[in-house]
C-alpha cells in the first residue's frame, strides 16, 4: 500500500491526538476550518536565528506574508521582533495596522503607484523591480521630502565561463544594466542603496552560488562607484520536508511512472500524468510537483548556502558577507510557515464512480488547499465519528464542494486504513505555506475558511484576536 505520512512534531500531534477540541472546532466553526499554531511559526524563526549566531554574521529575517493571510501569525512575528516582506498596498496597510514600524518592512514584488507612494510615505525599503520603478520612488521621496532605503533587485546571473544557467525572470533588472543602476543612482538624490536582493525560482544551490557570485563581483565595482553595499537579500526558496520517508516519497513517485507508462492500475484520477507523458513504451517528461521530501529544508539549507564557496572568490558565501561586512536578509516563506497551521474539512458523502473508484466528497473545493493546482502530495489524518469503520483495500479520492469537474482536493490516490463516511473529518497537516489561503475563493458563494490560533495546552482564540501574548 502507497503512503505520503507526514511529517508532524509535538505541537501537531498534540492537537490531532485532541479529537474532541478538534470536533467542536469543526462543529463550532464550520468546514473548512484553518487552525494556526503560533509556537511552531516561533520555532522556524528561532531556528533560522540559530544559523545566523553559529556563523557569525549580522541580518534579519522577514516573514513573506503573501504565504499566508493569519492575522495571528503577524501577531507572532511583532512579538518576535522579526520584519515583515509585503507585495501589495492591502498587506503594506495590513503590516502597519499590526504595530510593524515601516523600517521594519519590505516592500516587494510588482507596484502600482499607491503601493509604492504609501510605502515610500512610511520610509520602507523598497525593492527596486525597474528603472521606471526607481524613478517613481525618487518622485514621490521627493514629493514628501524624505530620502528612501532601496535595494535594487537583480536577474539573468551568469557563470564567468558560460552562457546563463536559468530561464528568463519577469522581476528585477539585468545583472549587465550595472552602469545605468550606477548611473540612476548618481542621478537621483532622494534614494538611498543600501545593497541588492534577488529571488531564484529554484532552491538549487550550485545556480544560487552563481548569482552570489555576480553579485559580490558588483559589490566591489558599486564601492568603485562610491557606493557602500549593506544589506544583501538572498529571498527565500530554503525548502520544506513535508514527509518522514524518502522512501515513501521515491516509491509514490514510481507509481506514478508505472502508471503513466501503463504497467499498472492507474493512481491518478483520470490519468492525470503530473507532466508526464507516455511515448514509445517509456515515460518522458518531468514531474510537475513540488519536492515534498527534502532532507535539506529550512535553517539547515540556510546553513549549507552560508557554508558553500563562492566560485572565483575561494571563500564561502559566510566569510564574504563578514570580509564586506554585509547584513544578510531572508524572506523564507514556506520555511517560516512549517508546521504552523493545518485544515481541516468534513466528510460530505461517500460514493464510486462506474468504475468502482471511492470518491470521498468534502465539505471544501480545491482553492482551500491546492492553490494554482499545487497537489499536497500528503497524506492526512481522519478522525472518525466513531469506531465501526471498514477496512479500505483500494485508494480514495478526496473530492470537493464546486459544479466543477475538475474540483479535486487531490487528484492522487489517498490509501486509508479505514474507510471514512460522512461527518468524519479529514486533517490535512502543513498547509500554512501557500496551500491554504493563497489562491482561496468564494466561486458559487461558499464561504471561505475560518481561521482559529491554537496555542499552549490547545487553547484557542479567533485568529484576529489573537495578540501573540498568550504564549
Amino acid at each position: 500500500m502507497l503512503k505520503l505520512t507526514p511529517k508532524t512534531n509535538e505541537v501537531v500531534d498534540k492537537l490531532i491526538e485532541d479529537e474532541e477540541t478538534l470536533r467542536e472546532l469543526a462543529d463550532g466553526f464550520g468546514s473548512p476550518l484553518n487552525i494556526m499554531l503560533p509556537e511552531n511559526f516561533s520555532k522556524n524563526i528561532q531556528a533560522f536565528r540559530d544559523v545566523f549566531d553559529q556563523h557569525g554574521i549580522e541580518g534579519k529575517i522577514f516573514f513573506a506574508h503573501k504565504a499566508n493571510k493569519s492575522e495571528s501569525l503577524i501577531a507572532q512575528g511583532r512579538k518576535e521582533n522579526i520584519g515583515i516582506d509585503v507585495a501589495s498596498e492591502n498587506e503594506l496597510k495590513n503590516a502597519l495596522s499590526k504595530g510593524f514600524k515601516g523600517e521594519e518592512i519590505l516592500a516587494t514584488g510588482p507596484k502600482n503607484r499607491e503601493f509604492l507612494r504609501l510605502a515610500v510615505r512610511q520610509k520602507c525599503t523598497l525593492h527596486i523591480d525597474s528603472f521606471e520603478e526607481l524613478k517613481k520612488v525618487e518622485e514621490y521621496s521627493q514629493q514628501f521630502e524624505t530620502e528612501t532605503d532601496v535595494l535594487i533587485r537583480l536577474n539573468n546571473f551568469v557563470p564567468r565561463d558560460r552562457k546563463a544557467i536559468q530561464k528568463h525572470s519577469r522581476f528585477g533588472i539585468p545583472v549587465d544594466k550595472k552602469k545605468e543602476i550606477i548611473q540612476k543612482l548618481d542621478e537621483y538624490d532622494s534614494v538611498n542603496f543600501q545593497g541588492f536582493a534577488f529571488h531564484l525560482n529554484t532552491a538549487n544551490m550550485r545556480k544560487k552560488a552563481i548569482a552570489l557570485q555576480n553579485i559580490f563581483d558588483l559589490v566591489k565595482e558599486f564601492h568603485s562607484a562610491g557606493y557602500q553595499t549593506q544589506i544583501m537579500d538572498i529571498g527565500g526558496g530554503m525548502k520544506v520536508n513535508y514527509l518522514e520517508s524518502g522512501e515513501e516519497w521515491s516509491k509514490y513517485l514510481e507509481a506514478i511512472q508505472e502508471s503513466v507508462a501503463g504497467k499498472r492500475e492507474g493512481i491518478t484520477w483520470n490519468s492525470h500524468s503530473f507532466g508526464l507523458r507516455s511515448e514509445n513504451q517509456s515515460v518522458k517528461g518531468s514531474v510537475d510537483l513540488y519536492s515534498y521530501y527534502n532532507e535539506t529544508a529550512k535553517d539547515d539549507y540556510l546553513c549549507k548556502l552560508l557554508s558553500r564557496e563562492i566560485p572565483g572568490y575561494e571563500r564561502t558565501f559566510r566569510d564574504l558577507l563578514r570580509d564586506y561586512m554585509i547584513e544578510l536578509y531572508i524572506e523564507p516563506g514556506r520555511a517560516l510557515l512549517d508546521l504552523a497551521g493545518i485544515t481541516v474539512g468534513r466528510v460530505n458523502f461517500v460514493k464510486e464512480d462506474a468504475e468502482g473508484e471511492k470518491l470521498v466528497g468534502l465539505d471544501m473545493n480545491k482553492s482551500n488547499i491546492n492553490p494554482q493546482n499545487w497537489e499536497l502530495m500528503v497524506d492526512p489524518y481522519i478522525i472518525h465519528r466513531d469506531e465501526d469503520r471498514k477496512d479500505l483495500e483500494d485508494g480514495v479520492y478526496f473530492v470537493g464542494n464546486l459544479c466543477l469537474e475538475s474540483d479535486f482536493i487531490y487528484k492522487h490516490k489517498t490509501f486509508l486504513d479505514k474507510k471514512p463516511e460522512e461527518g468524519d473529518l479529514i486533517v490535512f497537516v502543513n498547509t500554512a505555506a501557500y496551500h491554504m489561503d493563497f489562491g482561496e475563493s468564494r466561486t458559487i458563494q461558499h464561504d471561505k475558511a475560518d481561521k482559529i490560533a491554537v496555542y499552549g495546552d490547545n487553547n484557542w482564540k479567533k485568529d484576529e484576536l489573537y495578540t501573540g501574548e498568550e504564549t
